[in-house]
């Protein structure tokens, strides 16, 4: 099955020449800017490197803007799943169950270990999910 690209091959390339998603939407021909996430979202699941920043969406240009894009997805997936663990102890604690069967995680099965102990918080560390 042949990959379609066609999202990543009209954005324009280059952090500096990022383009909205409301303005990416209307574009691409997308009923608007959340239908366009989406197709984003899974276009980049099938390996297409569309990267986005505070300004929208762009191609990369070089490999400082992807190393920069992963930095800034990368803690903000760290900033969420901890609040992910202190949002389910809240939970275990007054005994509402969530419905969810997962194993008990840590943050480093997420992030790896090369995230240093020191800017994770003790609850994280304890990470129980």
């Amino acid at each position: 099955m042949e990959v379609s690209r066609e999202i990543f091959k009209k954005l324009p390339q280059g952090e500096k020449n990022a383009i909205s998603g409301k303005d990416a939407a209307k574009l691409l021909g997308f009923s608007d800017a959340r239908a366009f996430q989406i197709a984003v979202n899974a276009e980049r699941r099938t390996g297409s490197l569309i990267l986005s920043n505070a300004h929208g969406y762009y191609r990369p240009e070089n490999k400082e803007e992807v190393r920069r894009c992963y930095q800034t997805i990368r803690k903000r997936a760290v900033s969420t799943l901890g609040m992910l663990v202190e949002m389910k102890r809240w939970l275990d604690k007054n005994d509402i169950e969530v419905g969810e069967n997962l194993q008990q995680m840590t943050i480093a099965d997420f992030v790896g270990e090369e995230e240093p102990k020191e800017n994770r918080t003790a609850s994280i560390r304890r990470g129980i999910f």
